[in-house]
């Protein structure tokens, strides 16, 4: 089960006090990697401080068709489930009579700057209803007598004609017990003391957020209470960029998304876009989903609302739809000088799946060139301790990230800052490598600055401790080794799980 509200928020109280808004302004990948290298001793190889057990998995697995408009149901249920077991699967997590929410990205309908509908397979805006399907039966393989729920609530235009025209519908993801509207299930507009909603208060020291800017001017949080008090609850993301906060991953679909419009929506005249004709027959106040009405989007500000309000209530598990990808999220601005869907789109064929949010939206903002270390909300929440944010020590189970990335294009001048630009693999060399009395001894040519970790494979088995340093002199107590020539692959990662690998023979003769 996961950890009781009440204890959670606890131990963050218990824990490292307050954090100062600057702390974001500078979110360089040294200062992070210093503290990272503090991390406690039960992650830590006892006798080899520089031999560490990742922290966090992330699976990763990509289609070998070609083009995404290739795959069919099957291909993309494998996908999600072989994903999903990469990253530890759902046993021990979720169990029979639980109650589930999955919280899927479904923003629009349309694209705002241009009208365009949308599609409801793989169009790299919205998360794919295949993608969730998929996590749905194996959510019910574990819990066939509980109640799976879908919550969402778009961005803008209508939620319930997007779960409709997108094919969030029985007759299309089977086993959900209802599609709920945030808008329609989380009491009436502005109605504080609903008992529909959950109110959070964080203690003292840890929400960053001002109270004078929340809708209420109180230190209170509201939360759809169903979603709040759910047993575990699954974030189903998009792998895209966006405008504002570098990436759209986990964090940001619930943190934003998973706010109800009844309190962070606004009633008023609806905005005029190339979408507005489409939605609404005619004009009058009605309830205005987009949250930036009531939730601050400046710089800053939105990075630290995205740190509480997942602290209110993070999520168990993450599956990214990685189907096609989108490049200049997360809805195509109107500043894109490439207007059509089609020009933004990537052909990814990947899916994402993780325990730990912030390791898996710290590997989709690598695969895309984006730099983990410049997205504000994640640096705050690592440095609470929440997640992993450190590539370092995040695991990475099938496809590797160096074989997938690309550099998805930003328009945006406040986002595309946060790029990364170094796609090249790091230099190493072999010094010399052999094996004695049970040991595998390794000295490498390898300049600490640039290497963030080194990953070992024998035979085809990759082991289980990576090293962060000391490269000159690894000693690794593997056990026998049975065959008189053996197979040492090295891999060296930089900080952006860049990759170059050597590999050699080593014999079973002591040196």
């Amino acid at each position: 089960m996961p950890m009781n509200r009440r204890k959670f928020l606890g131990t963050l109280a218990a824990g490292t006090g307050g954090l100062l808004l600057t702390k974001c302004k500078e979110p360089e990948f040294a200062r992070r990697r210093d503290l990272f290298n503090n991390k406690s001793a039960d992650k830590i190889v006892p006798g080899n401080k520089n031999h560490i057990y990742p922290e966090s998995t992330v699976g990763i697995v990509q289609s070998e068709k070609n083009h995404v408009e290739d795959l069919n149901y099957e291909d993309i249920r494998k996908m999600v489930h072989q994903a999903i077991e990469y990253a530890g699967g759902f046993e021990n997590l979720i169990h029979n009579n639980d109650i589930v929410v999955l919280k899927p990205n479904i923003m629009c309908l349309w694209i705002n700057s241009t009208g365009q509908k949308l599609i409801p397979d793989a169009n790299g805006v919205t998360a794919d209803w295949r993608v969730t399907r998929a996590v749905v039966e194996l959510v019910r393989k574990y819990n066939p007598d509980g109640k799976v729920f879908i919550i969402e609530s778009s961005a803008f235009q209508c939620t319930e004609l997007a779960m409709m025209e997108l094919k969030y519908m029985p007759d299309y993801i089977p086993g959900v017990d209802a599609f709920l509207c945030l808008e329609n299930c989380s009491g009436n507009y502005e109605e504080w003391d609903s008992s529909k909603l959950s109110r959070v208060t964080l203690p003292n020291g840890v929400g960053l957020y001002p109270d004078s800017m929340k809708p209420n001017l109180s230190p209170e949080f509201y939360l759809n209470r169903l979603y709040y008090e759910a047993d575990v609850v699954i974030s189903l993301p998009v792998l895209k960029n966006h405008t504002h906060t570098g990436i759209t991953g986990a964090l940001k679909n619930v943190s934003v998304g998973a706010s109800p419009p009844n309190i962070y929506g606004k009633l008023m005249e609806p905005s005029v876009t190339s979408a507005t004709q489409k939605i609404v027959s005619q004009f009058g106040r009605r309830l205005e989903l987009n949250r930036w009405y009531k939730i601050n989007h400046d710089p800053i500000y939105l990075d630290t609302w995205i740190h509480d309000y997942f602290l209110c209530r993070p999520v168990d598990f993450v599956v990214t739809d990685g189907l096609n990808g989108l490049q200049n999220g997360p809805d195509i601005s109107k500043l894109v000088k490439q207007k059509s869907l089609a020009e933004n789109l990537m052909n990814m064929r990947t899916i994402l799946a993780g325990r730990d949010a912030l390791a898996v939206d710290t590997v989709h903002a690598l695969l895309i060139g984006m730099d983990p270390a410049k997205i504000e909300h994640l640096v705050l929440l690592s440095n609470k301790g929440i997640g992993c944010t450190d590539p370092a020590r995040i695991k990475i189970q099938g496809k590797m990230v160096h074989q997938l990335k690309k550099s998805f294009e930003m328009n945006y001048e406040r986002s595309s800052q946060k790029m990364y630009s170094k796609f090249n693999s790091p230099e190493f060399k072999v010094k010399s490598a052999f094996y004695s009395d049970d040991k595998l001894n390794i000295e490498l040519g390898a300049n600490p600055r640039e290497i963030s970790k080194i990953e070992i494979a024998v035979n085809g088995q990759l082991l289980e401790t990576a090293v962060v340093g000391g490269y000159d002199t690894i000693s690794l107590d593997i056990g026998p080794l049975h065959s008189e020539q053996n197979q040492l692959d090295i891999y060296a990662y930089d900080c952006y799980l860049n990759c170059a690998h050597k590999s050699q023979k080593i014999k079973r003769s002591i040196a």
